[in-house]
């Protein structure tokens, strides 16, 4: 694959690597790779993987933290979750510290995949879609690597633990490399084969969610960028294509589920804690507004610090109505670590997003999944959506090597005073 873009700072070549700065290093892209595709068999497994990644790639040596971008973020939640432990919780400290260890090595995952380069992150992402694309034909002859979802519709998910996750996955990865090249000239080989690729795993996938985060994306690019000719034109052909995808029978489903419900049934049922036999929006609503009120009832602490991580995870959730996850990270969040929690979790990832430079697109990509799905706390979609944002910063010269290290003790920073 050949992909060329502009040189952002902290890629030129160095003395140990004399095939340039755009070449592909087999270690990192295979060892990134194998990082996603252990997260898929199982969270934990893929925490495990991407601590030992991370370590290889240089990372947690030397006494040092990293502390910049996302490594940054995802260490200040990782310091709350564990900090909540302090007070009184339903949940089991072993829970909670593992929610703490997940945030942690979010952090030192996002701090490894800055030291890769463009072309090393695009080709993770390639061989994983490709590797989604080649099962799918045998989900057709046999059934495998599918979920039956709650509407007990039969829905391809790959080796993800949900369709939906393969949705937001591709979404996210279809807008990254098309606002890029449009917005950077950024080129590729193969580019609209793997845009299609993209598409076609969302339709596969039957993702409402993915095909929202798509349009809602395509929409944001003319928004994000400096319009001339070329783009307005792109502007014109991606309104078309977001209305043929809207008018398509995955479009109508996720229109049907927008529009599938009314005020006041949505506060009954939402009262009763009844959630079946609604259109899949429709019981969302009814389902957040059950657990909030919830929440809320327990008292200003619960309200302000949460009522430990892992509150709203299987086997430990808080209230006994709740017989699904959250389907939003933005409840799970204000339910396990408060509106303090919901605050500081939310405002330090918005920082690294927006620094990115992509604008709109960023958020659009980095939190467009977890409005109504389940991101944060999936270890394979945190990772893609990870990359994604790193990619964007690197194109677009944001980023530099994350320099920032804090050091865990005194000798370390006397070391690095002799540097």
């Amino acid at each position: 694959m050949n992909i060329t873009a502009q040189a952002p700072a902290g890629l030129s070549r160095t003395r140990t690597d004399r095939r340039g700065p755009d070449a592909v290093r087999l270690y990192p892209t295979l060892g990134l790779l194998l990082v996603l595709l252990a997260s898929t068999v199982q969270n934990f497994a893929g925490v495990a993987a991407g601590l030992l990644f991370a370590i290889s790639m240089g990372e947690l040596r030397g006494g040092r933290i990293p502390i910049g971008g996302f490594a940054g973020a995802f260490f200040v939640a990782a310091a709350y979750a564990a900090l909540r432990t302090i007070l009184p919780s339903p949940i089991p400290a072993t829970v909670q510290i593992e929610e703490a260890v997940r945030f942690a090595s979010f952090a030192v995952i996002a701090a490894a995949a800055v030291r890769m380069r463009i072309n090393e992150l695009i080709r993770v992402m390639t061989l994983f879609l490709v590797l989604m694309a080649c099962l799918y034909p045998v989900y057709l002859l046999t059934g495998w690597f599918s979920i039956v979802d709650a509407a007990e519709v039969q829905r391809f998910s790959g080796i993800l633990p949900h369709a939906n996750h393969l949705g937001y996955i591709s979404a996210s990865t279809a807008v990254a490399l098309v606002y890029l090249k449009f917005a950077r000239n950024f080129t590729m080989t193969h580019f609209w084969l793997l845009i299609a690729l993209c598409g076609g795993l969302i339709v596969a996938s039957r993702s409402s969610g993915g095909l929202l985060v798509l349009v809602a994306g395509l929409a944001a690019i003319p928004i994000s960028v400096r319009p001339n000719f070329k783009r307005v034109a792109f502007s014109f052909f991606g309104i078309v294509v977001a209305i043929g995808l809207l008018l398509s029978p995955i479009g109508q489903l996720a229109i049907e589920k927008l529009q599938g419900f009314d005020v006041g049934t949505m506060l009954t049922r939402s009262s009763r804690h009844e959630f079946g036999n609604q259109g899949s929006f429709a019981w969302r609503l009814s389902y957040w507004l059950a657990i909030v009120d919830s929440h809320v009832a327990n008292g200003p602490t619960s309200i302000a610090f949460g009522q430990g991580g892992g509150a709203t995870t299987e086997g430990h959730r808080v209230f006994s109505f709740m017989q699904r996850d959250t389907h939003s990270d933005f409840v799970r969040v204000f339910v396990e670590y408060g509106l303090i929690g919901l605050v500081l979790v939310y405002g330090m990832l918005v920082r690294p997003v927006i620094r990115a430079g992509a604008k709109l697109v960023g958020l659009v990509i980095f939190f467009g999944p977890m409005l109504a799905g389940n991101s944060l706390i999936s270890t394979p979609v945190m990772i893609v959506l990870i990359t994604m944002i790193v990619l964007l910063s690197k194109v677009n010269g944001r980023w530099q090597r994350e320099s920032q290290n804090f050091p865990l003790n005194a000798a370390a920073k006397r070391n690095r005073q002799y540097r």
